[in-house]
């Protein structure tokens, strides 16, 4: 796990480095957790339309 998160920072944008990893993660959870809500929905409504 913790190699995976080192890959990636080193591999990101030099303007992304000088943010802090937390603010990163906060960012990355949102994004994850509004994706999950959105594919929730659009497959409820795709099953209760029909």
């Amino acid at each position: 796990m913790l190699q995976s998160t080192e890959n990636t920072r080193i591999a990101a944008q030099p303007s992304l480095q000088s943010l802090p990893l937390s603010v990163a993660q906060a960012i990355a959870v949102v994004i994850t957790s509004l994706l999950l809500i959105g594919l929730t929905l659009l497959l409820n409504a795709f099953v209760f339309s029909t």
